[in-house]
């Protein structure tokens, strides 16, 4: 989720006795010694490396499930870059930080922060449903009800009869189905962004949160350049892989602009 304001809010699920210990590694906040960021030397290298990458985003905007107004965005930035000495370009990615006698970029930020500030779900994030019928934003695995959470199979038919109305064309039969069909019909360019039904509603049903954090780091969306992967394989990559005893808490958090 994305404000306004430059601000974004996430949900990160987290894993282990003492949840907050573990967020306290990747506080932007949190200064550290200096260190070298940015070598003067790598310059060109440095601009080379982000016009490719721009050109690569820009070249298949489907791959990263860009919108139109972000593939225009990155189009301007590569053509700004572009018109850029490496010079110049070292200039602005260092801009705000100090330099060593060799010209290196040295900066006390946190190079593995990740969070201005954080809570408790309850705002945005999805609660944990639990066996007993209850929701919490904090459980033990054992007593989470995954398969009311993931590929539960009323939003799996539910999505897939949106797919048949909208792409397959299919005839409504019922009132219920004449609305989904009216109200997902304006939403086709989204739907096109799925080459099949498998695709489109693994990505509406499946859980996941944008972030997992365990006692072995930090993972998120920006780790797979790819968000459907990312929410396609959330529950085997990490869900599937809790045992019984796990404490699982969900942490809203958010990232100043």
């Amino acid at each position: 989720m994305a404000m306004g304001n430059g601000s974004r809010f996430l949900s990160v699920m987290v894993v282990g006795n003492e949840p907050e210990k573990l967020m306290e590694r990747y506080d932007n906040a949190l200064k550290v010694k200096p260190y070298i960021k940015y070598r003067y030397l790598d310059a060109e290298k440095l601009k080379a490396n982000a016009e490719k990458m721009l050109s690569e985003i820009i070249s298949d905007p489907d791959k990263f499930t860009l919108s139109k107004t972000q593939c225009e965005y990155f189009k301007e930035r590569l053509k700004a870059i572009t018109s850029m000495s490496a010079f110049e370009y070292y200039r602005t990615i260092t801009d705000g930080l100090y330099y060593d006698e060799n010209g290196n970029a040295l900066s006390e930020e946190n190079p593995n922060g990740k969070w201005d500030k954080y809570n408790l779900g309850k705002n945005f994030s999805y609660p944990l449903r639990l066996k007993d019928g209850g929701e919490s934003y904090q459980a033990l695995a054992k007593d989470i009800d995954w398969d009311n959470m993931h590929m539960n199979p009323d939003a799996v038919r539910l999505f897939e009869t949106i797919w048949a109305l909208v792409i397959d064309d299919d005839d409504p039969h019922t009132k219920q189905e004449e609305d989904l069909k009216n109200n997902w019909v304006t939403k086709k360019n989204y739907l096109s962004n799925f080459k099949t039904v498998d695709d489109f509603v693994s990505h509406n049903c499946a859980y996941w949160n944008y972030a997992f954090l365990d006692e072995n780091g930090w993972h998120d969306v920006d780790d797979s350049n790819n968000e459907k992967e990312w929410i396609g394989g959330f529950f085997d990559n990490f869900i599937d892989k809790l045992k019984d005893d796990d404490l699982v808490t969900i942490f809203e958090y958010s990232i100043n602009g």
